[in-house]
């Protein structure tokens, strides 16, 4: 059986990086419906699926290096560690914290960005909503099938009268997840090729 080199990987993530270049040029020029191929892309990415490892997990341990991102307390992580006053959250029903776009930015504190995908960053009423369980419920539910049934929790998010700038939270997330993995390609590239070094990208030690 033929066994993929860390070429064929790269080749993959440069593939990758362009469809989703290409769907957000799409997004922008009004066709939304492409955020479903958007998470498609990104569940290659960034979920295991049938025991094979994402693929940035794949090209990360084949250089020996760790992605950290940049987090910021939430409302209620802040509210919890005595930052803020609990009056705070009376009648919060939606709150989203650590939107992607600031992955890269000065921050707060830092963490593997896979721990990042799994933390439940979006909350609305009692429930949250990991952006993992975005990508996936997208990828796998509306887009490589059409299932009959979803989740009432994770369907809510794609409500369209739940709406941020115009587009329902789900949406959202998922173009602002793409356009800083566009990002993270292209400086995991940029590392690999001249030892570029950036901030979030962490040679593991030997």
């Amino acid at each position: 059986m033929a066994k993929l080199t860390n070429t064929d990987y790269f080749s993959a993530l440069i593939e990758i990086r362009n469809k989703l270049n290409e769907y957000l040029r799409l997004v922008d020029k009004g066709k939304i419906e492409f955020y479903k191929e958007i998470a498609l892309k990104l569940r290659v990415l960034f979920c295991k699926k049938s025991g094979t490892q994402p693929l940035l997990k794949i090209i990360s341990d084949n250089l020996g290096i760790e992605i950290v991102v940049g987090m910021e307390y939430s409302l209620l992580e802040a509210i919890d560690n005595g930052s803020l006053h609990k009056s705070l959250a009376e009648g919060l029903f939606f709150n989203q914290t650590n939107n992607t776009l600031s992955w890269f930015e000065k921050s707060e504190y830092e963490i593997s960005i896979w721990e990042a995908i799994e933390k439940g960053d979006i909350q609305y009423n009692e429930d949250s909503h990991s952006y993992k369980r975005l990508i996936e419920v997208v990828a796998d539910k509306m887009a490589a099938h059409i299932d009959s049934e979803i989740d009432d929790k994770d369907l809510i998010l794609h409500d369209k009268s739940l709406k941020l700038l115009g587009l329902p939270p789900a949406q959202i997330a998922i173009f602002d997840i793409a356009r800083q993995t566009i990002k993270l390609i292209d400086s995991i590239i940029d590392y690999h090729n001249n030892q570029k070094e950036y901030e979030w990208i962490h040679k593991r030690k030997q």
